[in-house]
């Protein structure tokens, strides 16, 4: 559903996305992602799926387009904006989604989720913008697992070193 989302509303997030470039006074692939990483951190308030559904058994996937007018979500609504943002820039990049279980009492649940590209030279380059400190930043401790779902491969050579770990 995520990926579906982040296609879906590209196209309507072109202007916003546009909008972001504009202010980034470097046109790197690197300093793009960036300017929409910041974007994403400083203008969307993370708030629980709990505090948003008074239930907290249910988890809710609020799309790009309506993440932008409400400015509040949880890991999966940021990551979907980003990468939805992404796409709408039309950068050169792989776009995953990384999955992960942080809990070890529950090693098969996945508890948060984040973006993940890699770059034209096939760097990987994490972009956690509900919890990260920094474009690069990767959250490392106390990971039982891992799972990347791929939204955008713009190369076959990628990956093969990291994103099967």
């Amino acid at each position: 559903m995520m990926k579906r989302y982040a296609w879906r509303d590209a196209i309507e997030l072109r202007p916003l996305a546009a909008q972001i470039l504009r202010q980034s006074a470097d046109l790197s692939v690197e300093s793009a992602l960036e300017a929409l990483y910041y974007w994403v951190k400083n203008n969307i308030t993370f708030q629980p799926d709990e505090l948003l559904l008074d239930r907290p058994d249910k988890e809710l996937l609020i799309t790009p387009k309506l993440l932008v007018q409400s400015r509040r979500g949880d890991c999966d609504d940021f990551s979907t904006l980003l990468a939805s943002l992404i796409l709408a820039a039309g950068l050169p990049v792989s776009i995953y989604f990384v999955t992960v279980a942080a809990d070890p009492q529950e090693p098969e649940r996945f508890s948060h989720v984040y973006v993940m590209v890699a770059l034209p030279d096939g760097r990987p380059m994490a972009l956690d913008a509900s919890h990260g400190l920094y474009p690069g930043w990767e959250i490392q401790r106390n990971v039982e697992r891992k799972l990347y779902w791929p939204v955008k491969q713009a190369f076959r050579y990628e990956v093969n070193n990291w994103y099967r770990s």
